[in-house]
């Protein structure tokens, strides 16, 4: 067959066979490796986020279980293939080197895993690396003793003190900071909130920014940053912290005072400088976003949240506080279990079917409201720089750029911690039973993994996508999110520690999957059949399914939660299989934003990227608001009910400017690409024609 394409090009008058037959040879050895990579390890690699396998340069590599139909990223095949050459073996012997991680005994020293073993679990393998920043569980398990001792202390210091706005608790630790009777704890939080930056290689820059400075300047890292990176992963936080929250509550104000003084000893030069690159940063990772919008907030929410909250180690907290699940549901599909064997009346049987109808419809629309608050979150600190710098700060060096108030990013990040730690209180007092021993609340291996999966898994999954970011993208995203991580509550030493670069992140949380999922038990819960076991995802995407403006259908909601989380995974959380239409609609809708980023970044235009992130930012805020009835959320908790909410007046003539400019973009972007097309194909045929013609 081969011969016979080469020779009928080769009949062509002006066209040489030869890089004819070298082009197609070259296409069928690829396509044959490809092949071979897939069949031998189908079922074995990560069908999602491909952030497990990582190789010594942090890059992550996957084939793509679907090669038909599409997507298909060939990225991840150069990674693999990069994968195959760092164990030196063919890339389809690698599957004799994977060990899976539920045979290893991961509290035993000797029984752990060992450094460069290629692990496998979920359909994901990673080559285990523990310096590259692999966690080991005991590390992960220790750090689930520990809460936000900062903003704990706050909450219990201000408890029985009276406010006009008893659900706005910053305000209230704002007011109690300003009596002169105030709380030492009030206190402490309120001067946390308004320190411009956090120690060093907690915040915007990561610690290569500094260690490269210092070097220029013949500098040395000061001590307390050198004494901590050589702490292994086990004593990064010390058990007496982890033992006494006031402790560690002391210690980190002893940090953030560290780096107040090194701000004062520095010269005005080098402080310009790094707020220059700070902003420069936080303005590039905010673009990212809006650039990626789509595949992010898919992933966000088909990953990060539908995938994340599934884990055992958070459902429980869920049911307990009713955030995205009811706490009555177990109960419930007991008692309809029951009922199911009765013998009922037909009337009877319809009041009860439309009483479970209307019931599992508030429930959807409460999982959709926290839906959407939680992408509100997201935009109010993706929004500009402004929205995260602190109040009365400076953003330059410049007296006159002072900013007058605390950003709206900045504000619902400390809105949303301090929920967290009254969720924390609530839960401890009140109901116990449905924790681990010695196992807080929403602890820092929560937060740290809850971190990773806006930061880190948001980036694999938009390469899973084929969606392939520059470095430089992928370092300043981060950095928005590290600072932001400070900002919600996560130690300073795991941020500086795990999300260093997006190479540590990735090892970070490929770890911490495996600390949230454990294999065995899910798969257990979901051969037993019983729902109650099951986890919220299917609940979740029942929930979201069929909203407005684009009614997204149920079906494909799971197709994309399992082609980002993965099908052993997807089955596991009670996920059905997708069909081969849901699994061609994700191709489409990955086509469809490869075509868009990618026409946007080498279109000449420039204008025309500029303009899209510009209205992308506007409609991305219209369509939020408009979910929530025209009214943003205060991050007051459901318990404040209306007053946690401000309504937000109505300009449909401004929304329909934007959709018509983001119209007319889309329409450019198709007659380029209609043009380009035809121009190729009359170029093609002009080169075919005859010389004689």
């Amino acid at each position: 067959m081969l011969g016979g394409v080469v020779a009928a090009v080769g009949s062509l008058d002006g066209i040489s066979t030869i890089p004819v037959a070298i082009s197609v040879v070259i296409t069928a050895l690829a396509a044959a490796i490809i092949t071979i990579c897939t069949i031998n390890t189908r079922g074995l690699l990560y069908l999602g986020v491909p952030l497990s396998i990582t190789v010594s340069s942090g890059k992550q590599a996957a084939i793509p279980a679907w090669l038909n139909p599409l997507p298909f990223s060939p990225a991840l095949v150069a990674q693999w293939l990069r994968l195959s050459w760092y164990y030196r073996t063919w890339p389809w012997r690698l599957q004799q080197r994977l060990v899976n991680s539920s045979k290893i005994d991961w509290f035993d020293g000797a029984g752990g895993p060992r450094e460069d073993e290629l692990l496998a679990t979920w359909d994901r393998a990673a080559v285990w690396r523990e310096d590259d920043g692999c966690l080991p569980l005991s590390a992960l398990r220790a750090w689930e003793g520990m809460g936000d001792p900062l903003a704990d202390a706050a909450l219990s210091s201000i408890k029985d003190q009276h406010h006009s706005s008893p659900h706005d608790l910053l305000a209230r630790i704002e007011e109690a900071s300003s009596n002169s009777d105030t709380p030492v704890e009030a206190s402490a939080f309120a001067a946390h909130t308004r320190a411009r930056r956090p120690p060093r290689g907690a915040g915007v820059l990561p610690l290569s920014w500094y260690a490269a400075r210092d070097a220029r300047q013949g500098k040395e890292q000061p001590q307390w940053l050198t004494d901590e990176l050589a702490r292994s992963h086990d004593d990064l936080i010390p058990q007496d912290e982890i033992e006494d929250p006031a402790l560690a509550a002391r210690h980190q104000s002893e940090r953030e005072a560290l780096q107040v003084q090194e701000d004062n000893e520095r010269s005005e030069a080098d402080l310009a400088e790094e707020l220059a690159e700070e902003r420069r940063l936080l303005s590039l990772g905010q673009d990212v976003f809006y650039r990626y919008s789509g595949g992010i907030l898919l992933a966000l929410l088909h990953f990060s949240l539908a995938g994340g909250f599934a884990s055992p180690r958070l459902s429980g907290i869920l049911r307990a506080t009713g955030y995205l699940v009811p706490a009555a549901r177990q109960q419930r599909q007991r008692d309809d279990e029951e009922l199911a064997g009765d013998v009922r009346g037909e009337k009877q049987a319809r009041e009860d079917e439309e009483k479970e109808k209307e019931q599992t419809k508030k429930e959807g629309d409460k999982a959709w409201k926290r839906m959407i608050e939680t992408t509100q979150w997201v935009l109010d600190v993706m929004e500009t720089v402004g929205s995260l710098e602190a109040a009365d700060s400076f953003s330059s060096s410049s007296s006159s750029e002072k900013s007058p108030s605390m950003g709206a990013g900045r504000r619902a990040s400390y809105q949303v911690r301090l929920l967290h730690a009254r969720v924390r209180t609530r839960i401890s007092s009140l109901n116990p039973s449905i924790l681990e021993s010695n196992v807080t609340p929403i602890n820092q291996a929560d937060l740290l993994g809850t971190l990773l999966s806006f930061s880190a898994a948001p980036l694999a999954s938009l390469q899973r996508m084929g969606l392939s970011l520059t470095q430089a993208e992928r370092d300043a995203y981060l950095s928005v999110w590290r600072y932001v991580g400070y900002l919600m509550g996560v130690d300073d030493r795991l941020v500086r520690r795990y999300l260093a670069s997006t190479d540590a992140a990735d090892r970070a949380i490929w770890s911490s999957v495996e600390n949230l999922f454990n294999e065995e038990t899910l798969q257990a819960n979901a051969a037993s059949g019983d729902k109650a076991l099951l986890p919220p995802t299917y609940q979740i995407l029942k929930g979201i399914a069929d909203r407005p403006p684009f009614h997204t259908s149920f079906e494909l909601h799971c197709a994309l939660t399992t082609s980002l989380v993965g099908g052993t995974l997807s089955r596991a959380l009670g996920l059905p299989k997708p069909t081969l239409s849901a699994r061609l609609k994700v191709t489409t809708t990955y086509l469809g934003m490869w075509f868009t980023t990618t026409f946007g970044r080498y279109y000449p235009r420039r204008r025309w990227e500029a303009n899209r992130l510009q209205i992308s930012r506007a409609l991305l805020r219209r369509l939020i608001v408009w979910n929530l009835g025209m009214k943003r959320s205060l991050y007051q908790g459901h318990a404040s009910g209306e007053a946690g909410m401000v309504e937000i007046v109505r300009d449909e003539a401004a929304a329909m400017k934007d959709v018509r400019a983001y119209q007319w973009l889309m329409r450019e972007m198709i007659a380029v690409f209609a043009i380009a097309g035809l121009g190729s194909v009359a170029a093609g045929l002009w080169m075919l024609m005859p010389a004689s013609l």
